[in-house]
């Protein structure tokens, strides 16, 4: 498949710098969800992940055309009591700062966000999303398209939501750029990035990837929105190894390019290179142990925590299947795989059951609920 069309040959920092790479994995499964299709009609491309010569930034050099990228829902931000808790913090990190009035958010996907936050609030909350999938309940108002469309043309918007959408971006300069030029400059940005690099350094699966393609810090975020024009008024963790809020405002003025600068942490790239190589060496540890059971062994999270591992070495043979929490993933086949998806609940009545777990942040949750299933199951 020729993607030379969306390849990044520039750095995505000042659009001028070329890129070197640093790391590569040959044929990766395009897209984190569940089908039911054949597996010989599944889509592999490389993933290349270069760093920029002038910025030092490291991002993804081939992009995935999003029809495809997003042909299936993988259920991310929907499933689970961690990410409820992210949505009820977020919410009311929103709502502590802007009581009531009009609302646009960007890529709201299932609203859940707007339906914590209209909770005893007065909100006219918008959701421009180009897949709506409104939750139970969810009154918000729904324009189908993405932000940025000639056809969706926005003005003096006076508040702007979006939560786990700027890492999505491939192009976020332009996107801030119409974000600022969209605003009412009295008007204010709240939005949610997960913690990528203190994802990357605890070696969660799910900092990056197809979608997640560019290996951002707090420094390379707060550096992008004060170059195209935004005011960082305050920023909070969520959890130490999950989200940052941040609450932004526009300049009235644009900010003198000469007196932004990007100083990325001292040990940005070998964190990145380090976290593939844990990989690689966690998937042949693993076929080690599991060679030699005789137990049934699953593999829990039908998304990227599975393919990883499946990519860079984890022999799919000796594993019966993989457990996911979401029921729209029941009895499809992990995407790039053979293996199908079925219930947690399957473990209950196995004779000390093995699962390997790499959910990151998910994992104390996900531990346990396993348990609670089954008290004998071995987690590894």
């Amino acid at each position: 498949m020729n993607l030379k069309n969306i390849s990044r040959n520039k750095d995505i920092i000042d659009n001028e710098g070329s890129l070197e790479q640093i790391f590569k994995i040959n044929q990766f499964p395009l897209s984190m969800g569940c089908v039911d299709t054949n597996p010989s009609s599944d889509i592999r491309i490389d993933q290349i992940w270069s760093k920029g010569i002038n910025s030092g930034v490291i991002q993804l050099e081939l992009l995935a055309p999003l029809e495809l990228l997003y042909q299936s829902q993988h259920d991310a931000g929907v499933v689970g009591a961690l990410w409820m808790e992210h949505h009820e913090a977020f919410a009311s990190f929103i709502k502590k700062r802007y009581p009531s009035g009009p609302v646009l958010e960007i890529g709201g996907a299932h609203g859940i966000l707007s339906k914590i936050a209209n909770n005893e609030r007065d909100y006219d909350w918008t959701i421009i999303e180009p897949a709506p999938n409104p939750a139970i309940g969810v009154d918000a108002k729904y324009i189908k398209g993405f932000f940025g469309d000639t056809k969706h043309n926005f003005t003096n918007i006076k508040c702007m939501v979006h939560s786990h959408v700027f890492e999505h971006l491939y192009n976020p300069i332009d996107f801030l750029k119409k974000s600022y030029e969209s605003m009412d400059k009295e008007s204010s940005m709240y939005f949610a990035v997960p913690n990528i690099f203190e994802m990357v350094e605890r070696g969660y699966s799910n900092s990056i990837n197809f979608e997640h393609t560019i290996f951002l810090c707090e420094e390379i975020t707060e550096y992008l929105f004060k170059k195209q024009g935004f005011n960082i008024i305050e920023k909070e963790f969520f959890k130490e190894d999950h989200s940052i809020f941040y609450h932004c405002k526009p300049a009235k003025h644009l900010n003198s390019s000469d007196d932004i600068k990007l100083d990325l942490p001292k040990n940005y790239t070998q964190v990145f290179k380090n976290f593939w190589h844990n990989f690689e060496t966690d998937a042949k540890n693993l076929n080690n142990i599991i060679k030699d059971k005789n137990n049934p062994c699953f593999i829990f999270g039908a998304h990227i925590f599975s393919q990883i591992l499946l990519r860079l070495g984890l022999d799919e043979s000796n594993l019966e299947g993989i457990l996911d929490n979401a029921e729209s993933k029941r009895d499809k086949r992990l995407y790039g795989s053979e293996l199908m998806v079925d219930s947690p609940s399957i473990i209950k009545d196995i004779e000390s059951p093995y699962v390997v777990l790499r959910a990151g942040a998910y994992n104390a949750e996900i531990t346990k609920q396993l348990k609670h299933i089954n008290p004998d199951v071995v987690i590894i």
